[in-house]
């Protein structure tokens, strides 16, 4: 019987190290449980065998928010290439209005490896939204009653254990050799070199989803606009730091209207397309096909017109130097 349970738990860990080596998701969060209306820090963490790009196989945004989840606020991809994995990091900022359980839904996320297509998912989680207890004076004065004894339970004989000097001594000396390894370690290993995606290139990731989806093929104008609309405000809050995402569109645009990456005419071209963004979001108004082509276009055109900017304004650097 001891033999079994050993061969079980050999083939458990075996089993463990074959789905690491293709790929691992976690979902990192603060708590589970916050109150109503209070946002929650939600960070993605997808670990991959070094050498490959991850992609997210469904627009995460959309499954959070289809399960009654607010995104408050999305930050840049992350990646930080160690010496056998790629680690990718995303960090949401989302809340909750209705006081129940959710169920964050399974996320997957996928890469190429060679002829093959390898997915990666998360594990489900419950996050509890609760409702503020609100407390209010009472007249009840409940009797004073003598404090009972109570023998030492377990937490506090562990408490007792680890109080004791001799105890504390060898805690300090493993702690002092912890972290003596540690800075052994560090300065035997090449330090990971952290890769930041810039804006223009995580813009250019989600035009190039988008695409793949194409919901104009099934006359889905609203989602396409929606998808445009997130697009280009997570660009703008990106490049040109405007909370793009959080404000209504008249907050937004005079924070960017005159600025040196953007001519008179294409400021009015995005402005035009984001007006027609709410309009068929919020208003459900129909759209024509050269406002949808309009919409693509222009997304472009305002990235390639960006970077070319940045781009003459290094070589400009560059040559003062």
């Amino acid at each position: 019987m001891q033999r079994l349970y050993y061969i079980l738990l050999f083939y458990g860990f075996l089993m463990q190290g074959q789905l690491l080596a293709q790929g691992q998701v976690d979902i990192l969060l603060d708590s589970t449980n916050f109150l109503i209306g209070d946002p929650l820090d939600l960070q993605i963490v997808v670990n991959v065998p070094k050498g490959n790009k991850v992609r997210a196989a469904s627009n995460t945004t959309k499954i959070i928010e289809e399960e009654g989840f607010e995104v408050l606020d999305i930050e840049a991809i992350e990646q930080k290439v160690g010496v056998k994995n790629v680690t990718t990091k995303q960090r949401l900022t989302v809340t909750a209005w209705e006081p129940k359980t959710y169920v964050l839904p399974t996320l997957k996320y996928y890469y190429q490896n060679g002829g093959d297509t390898i997915f990666v998912n998360s594990l489900p989680l419950m996050i509890e939204a609760k409702t503020p207890t609100v407390t209010g004076d009472s007249t009840y004065v409940a009797d004073i009653k003598p404090i009972l004894a109570e023998k030492p339970n377990l937490w506090d004989r562990i408490i007792a254990f680890f109080s004791h000097p001799m105890v504390l001594a060898a805690l300090i000396m493993l702690l002092l050799g912890g972290i003596v390894f540690a800075i052994w370690y560090w300065m035997t290993n090449k330090k990971e070199k952290v890769v930041t995606i810039s804006p223009e290139d995580l813009a250019l990731e989600r035009l190039s989803e988008l695409e793949k989806q194409n919901p104009l093929h099934q006359k889905d104008f609203k989602a396409f606009h929606t998808q445009i609309s997130f697009i280009l405000r997570a660009y703008i809050k990106g490049r040109f730091g405007v909370k793009a995402l959080e404000k209504p569109l008249e907050n937004v645009l005079p924070q960017i209207e005159g600025h040196q990456y953007l001519n008179k005419d294409l400021y009015g071209e995005l402005k035009t397309v984001l007006k027609h963004a709410d309009l068929i979001k919020f208003a459900k108004a129909s759209p024509l096909d050269i406002a949808n082509q309009k919409a693509w276009d222009i997304s472009y055109t305002l990235i390639d017109t960006v970077r070319n900017k940045l781009i003459e304004e290094a070589e400009i650097a560059a040559a003062r130097k």
